[in-house]
């Protein structure tokens, strides 16, 4: 048997569902974003400054523990 799906913890930030239409912001030009994590953040649904900027402590966390870096956004 396998086990329960253990929740995330944090809260989930506003995502897409695609890019935008005006095409996604270049990811990578924020210090510690590379090709690899930008199309981790892109499959969750995060393609824009914007959205990163509003992101609270919570949501930080969130996103951090999907991919599988907890507190790496905290402290870069």
């Amino acid at each position: 048997a396998s086990l329960p799906a253990q929740p995330i913890p944090g809260e989930k930030p506003p995502l897409l569902a695609s890019p935008p239409k005006e095409g996604p912001d270049d990811l990578k030009l924020i210090k510690g974003i590379g090709p690899q994590n930008e199309a981790r953040l892109n499959a969750l649904g995060v393609w824009r400054y914007a959205q990163i900027a509003a992101w609270t402590p919570e949501q930080a966390l969130w996103v951090g523990t999907s991919l599988a870096f907890p507190g790496r956004i905290e402290r870069e």
